[in-house]
């Protein structure tokens, strides 16, 4: 069995939507060709479509809703949501686990040889890798009758304030059932957890 807690940062607005209507919206990647994904600006989640938490992060969860307040040029408070997830160890893809993440880089493979791309995986940024990650995770989904609930990886996260490199889990919840949703807290920064 796979238990963790997610933290999920956003605005206090969409955490207090997402608490009342005890749903989270998933994202979604365009559809496109790969050769679209590598070689033009289109932007593709990391994992994948899903919701996505910082595994056991709430520090990270706050660093991503301040960024998600300044993007949109909002006034409101920024929140994380607090959720247990759990799964079976069966629907719990792990990229940290050497088996899952050779699967995802021989999908990568395939897909840079099948579209004759003269880059190569290794040339890209890392956040364009980052998006190859996620197509290839979107095409487990497709291509397989079995379906994962749960992806894992862990990502470097760039820093302004320290001289060593952050790496952090970063999950994706593709079947919302795996969300404790009725054990749901909201943290709002600055305010006294314990009042």
């Amino acid at each position: 069995m796979f238990e963790c807690m997610g933290y999920h940062g956003t605005l206090e607005s969409e955490a207090n939507n997402i608490i009342a209507n005890k749903s989270f919206i998933k994202s979604k990647s365009p559809i496109v060709e790969f050769n679209n994904l590598v070689n033009n600006g289109v932007k593709y989640d990391w994992l994948g479509d899903g919701i996505y938490f910082w595994f056991q992060d709430e520090n990270r969860a706050f660093n991503w809703a301040k960024t998600v307040k300044s993007k949109k040029q909002s006034t409101d408070n920024v929140a994380v949501l607090k959720v247990p997830i759990r799964t079976e160890d069966k629907y719990f893809f792990n990229l940290c686990n050497r088996d899952d993440l050779f699967l995802v880089e021989s999908i990568i493979e395939e897909l840079f040889s099948s579209h004759g791309e003269d880059i190569k995986y290794k040339d890209l940024s890392p956040k364009k890798q980052y998006e190859c990650i996620g197509y290839a995770c979107n095409m487990i989904d497709k291509m397989t009758k079995h379906k994962y609930k749960v992806y894992m990886h862990a990502f470097l996260i760039e820093s302004d304030r320290s001289m060593l490199q952050i790496v952090t889990p970063q999950i994706c919840v593709k079947d919302k059932d795996v969300l404790l949703i009725d054990k749901i807290e909201k943290i709002v920064e600055g305010v006294d957890k314990n009042v």
